[in-house]
């Protein structure tokens, strides 16, 4: 199994066809068959099912083909590391984030970046944390700056950097805001209207735990997957919500004043697959600039 074989393979299966492999790959269709009739034999197994002109995957080729891009991703970023020895650090990073995150979070980090690495490119794909997360792991992007989730995630190398406060608000004019008893006010929350970031968002799964925790059950909720806009729907009056503590304003109050759900925003990359030099030299940075602000923000 080599090299040359791998990227054959992973050709076809991508291209479902030996042909428009071998074109891409600027190689003979026989060359392409070749690689992979021997890479079948160094593993014994048949990665690939005819039907007719239909290619398909056998369940070993389903096995090997992440692992395969894995291998092929190492190979690739090692490359780079080896050929920027003792060179400036260039090159392209390419890095996931959201909105939100790179709004309030990103600029003190990006701005002494550009300056120390100018010959770095940034390519950025701005996605909710869990869609970063999936591209970290299948190698589309190298790094991610994101929400991080409670549990530890397969093939994913989490370094935590900034704790997030999450806050209950309300319009200041809302009929919620206006009940100084905590008792009257828990009876009243979930029978309003509640807006909230999506439940299956890492962010949304740890607000869910901690409404259980306060015993409270919205019956009635609006999912809503940006907070900018989140808050926009508070600031109108429609319900209750809960927010990013720095996204509080004037018309907007904390409904329990010292009630804080707690989130963390970190880097995240892959376990196995190298990181390149300019991916090092963020998280690096990165680092420097969380241990300079406590953790709480760079700001």
């Amino acid at each position: 199994m080599d090299i040359p074989e791998l990227k054959a393979f992973i050709s076809v299966s991508d291209l479902g066809s030996f042909s428009k492999a071998a074109h891409a790959l600027h190689i003979s269709q026989p060359a392409i068959s070749r690689r992979i009739q021997s890479l079948e034999q160094s593993l014994q197994q048949k990665l690939f099912d005819r039907d007719g002109q239909k290619i398909h995957l056998t369940p070993a080729g389903t096995l090997l083909k992440p692992k395969a891009r894995d291998i092929l991703a190492m190979v690739a970023s090692t490359a780079e590391t080896i050929k920027s020895i003792g060179d400036d650090i260039q090159g392209p990073l390419k890095l996931a984030i959201s909105h939100h995150i790179a709004e309030h979070y990103l600029a003190p980090i990006l701005s002494v970046f550009k300056e120390t690495y100018p010959k770095v490119e940034l390519i950025f794909k701005f996605v909710e944390s869990e869609q970063g997360c999936a591209h970290i792991t299948n190698g589309t992007m190298d790094i991610g700056f994101v929400t991080l989730p409670s549990e530890e995630m397969d093939k994913l190398v989490a370094q935590p950097m900034i704790k997030e406060s999450l806050i209950l608000v309300a319009h200041k004019s809302h009929e919620l805001a206006a009940i100084d008893s905590p008792h009257e006010l828990m009876t009243r929350l979930p029978s309003t209207l509640t807006l909230l970031p999506p439940l299956s968002s890492f962010t949304g799964q740890q607000i869910s735990t901690a409404l259980n925790e306060m015993m409270i059950t919205p019956k009635e909720t609006i999912e809503c997957n940006a907070f900018a806009s989140l808050k926009a729907l508070v600031v109108s009056g429609m319900g209750w919500g809960i927010l990013p503590e720095n996204l509080l304003s004037p018309e907007l109050v904390s409904l329990f004043p010292g009630t804080q759900i707690q989130r963390e925003i970190g880097i995240v990359h892959h376990t196995v697959r190298e990181l390149s030099p300019a991916a090092k030299a963020f998280i690096a940075l990165s680092q420097k600039i969380h241990r300079a602000s406590d953790g709480y923000g760079f700001a």
